[in-house]
């Protein structure tokens, strides 16, 4: 295992033991350790600061590094100077040190949350994210720690965690928080993104799918053309050029064709990634692309995409934490009777020495604080300018939806526009156009240039009309899916067969829409 450049050698095996190390590894050969995974480059002004989690070029064993599942794994000497190689002590269970990477992630979440004895917190989610941060608040001396989570198995867990309450929505949870934590994803935007992207992987298999067929009519009629211009030679109607460059013809349409046919491979298995299924093989697929082109009414999509996002749902969820929060910050200055009671055995004499003890005392308190200063003003003003800002963060997503709206939807009238246009006009005259040189040159009436130039053109056309289907379901299938879906391989034609190009419109932080991790997530 010898390396080369700034790359430490060390592996890890099976339980985790390093076999072999350079001179930054600290841990001894044969040592246990745990590999904290993520790491930045060490030299952006992020990691250059110590945010190592906001690099600007992130990188993950077993991700943007070889590893994970490897027999042994070879790791960055970036990722070893940052920390990331930990010692394990000899007979530390596996199966826990490999939570000791998320256990992490929600200890620091925990902590900044500043919890503490006799508070309130909402934790939304009980996934494994949410169950620690269950068990944290209740070992910081939270006294109650109430779940929002829909899923009802896991809200079983959460309570079995140490959980106060559970509900399968906030609403339904009563009173305020101190502290809220959001350890969930939002589930319905990455059903909508999974939905997205095998309908936008299954129409760029339909394309690929007619694309083929037709560069098999085109190499078809080339090879026809071939079998006709040699006809002709023989008879003496035509000459031996017009025979070479219908031969011509005939190797490039096949050349386009075989072309034509690996891209269908490459989309096939991106589709069947896509519906969890690598082993699938290649079959013929049901529908057209030209079978009910879908129809979008302008207006009706806007609302739906501010009114039903999950952008506009997390945002939502958002409004309703903060007014958990304010609620308890109203309700804390409230005074509380405070209620006591007590039962104590006296042994002080009632009289002179001999007389009986006083005996068995019982005591009751009873109490208000009145807060005359302090009225707890600095957290409501807190709590109600975190309200405010909340719903300006509604506010800033909806506009910021409509600006990504208007140029999706544009595109996709673009391409309806361009799909009926060929359907009615282009192709049609471009076929009777192919079809009277083509008659013209049996009677050598036209000489065979002029057939290629009117065959080239109507393939191209057809070809043209295909990319332009794909991008319509393409648009279509963004818009309906809240803008979720990036288009990513938008084609074209080219003289030897290069029809597709990438025309993913990246939208990573544009709209300065972040993840709670930090790292941008696309509009």
């Amino acid at each position: 295992m010898q390396d080369e450049g700034d790359r430490d050698r060390v592996a890890e095996a099976g339980d985790q033991v390093v076999v072999e190390r350079g001179g930054a590894v600290a841990a001894e050969e044969g040592a246990r350790v745990f590999v904290a995974p993520n790491y930045g480059c060490g030299r952006c002004r992020a990691c250059l600061r110590g945010d190592v989690n906001l690099c600007e070029t992130p990188r993950a064993v077993g991700i943007t590094e070889d590893g994970g599942f490897a027999e042994y794994v070879r790791l960055p000497r970036e990722l070893v100077e940052q920390g990331n190689l930990l010692p394990v002590r000899n007979g530390a269970d596996p199966a826990a040190v490999a939570l000791a990477e998320p256990l992490a992630c929600a200890l620091r979440g925990s902590r900044a949350c500043r919890i503490g004895a006799g508070d309130v917190v909402i934790v939304f989610g009980a996934g494994p994210i949410g169950l620690f941060h269950v068990a944290l608040a209740r070992l910081a001396g939270a006294a109650e720690v109430l779940v929002a989570e829909p899923n009802a198995e896991r809200r079983e867990r959460a309570l079995a965690f140490g959980a106060t309450g559970a509900a399968a929505d906030a609403s339904e949870l009563h009173g305020g928080a101190d502290a809220v934590v959001v350890a969930a994803p939002v589930a319905a935007a990455q059903r909508q993104r999974v939905e997205n992207a095998v309908r936008l992987t299954y129409y760029e298999a339909l394309g690929a799918q007619e694309l083929v067929q037709v560069r098999s009519e085109l190499a078809g009629i080339a090879h026809r053309a071939v079998q006709t211009s040699g006809q002709l030679l023989n008879v003496g109607q035509a000459d031996q050029p017009d025979l070479l460059e219908a031969t011509v013809e005939a190797q490039r349409a096949e050349l386009d064709l075989a072309t034509a046919k690996n891209d269908q491979q490459r989309v096939w298995q991106q589709l069947a990634a896509s519906v969890g299924d690598p082993s699938l093989t290649l079959t013929p697929l049901a529908g057209s692309l030209g079978d009910s082109p879908p129809q979008i009414d302008r207006q009706e999509a806007l609302d739906r995409l501010l009114r039903d996002s999950p952008e506009v749902k997390l945002a939502e969820q958002g409004i309703t934490r903060s007014e958990l929060a304010l609620k308890r910050a109203q309700a804390e200055p409230k005074p509380s009777l405070q209620i006591g009671a007590g039962l104590d055995y006296s042994r002080e004499l009632l009289g002179d020495v001999g007389s009986r003890p006083v005996g068995w005392q019982g005591t009751i308190e009873v109490g208000v604080q009145v807060p005359i200063f302090n009225r707890n003003q600095g957290n409501i003003k807190a709590a109600a300018a975190e309200q405010a800002h909340a719903r300006s963060e509604l506010q800033r997503v909806r506009l910021s939806l409509r600006s990504s709206f208007a140029p999706v939807f544009r595109d996709f009238s673009d391409a309806l526009e361009t799909t009926q246009r060929y359907q009615k006009d282009i192709l049609p005259q471009a076929q009777k156009a192919y079809d009277l040189y083509l008659e013209k040159y049996s009677r050598m009436a036209a000489a065979y240039p002029q057939v290629l130039i009117a065959q080239r053109t109507l393939f191209q056309l057809r070809e043209n009309y295909v990319m332009a289907l794909v991008n319509l379901h393409a648009t279509a299938i963004e818009i309906e899916g809240f803008l979720l879906e990036e288009r990513r391989r938008l084609w074209h034609s080219g003289d030897i067969g290069q029809w597709r190009r990438n025309h993913a419109r990246l939208k990573i932080a544009k709209n300065g829409r972040f993840s709670q991790s930090g790292l941008a997530i696309e509009g």
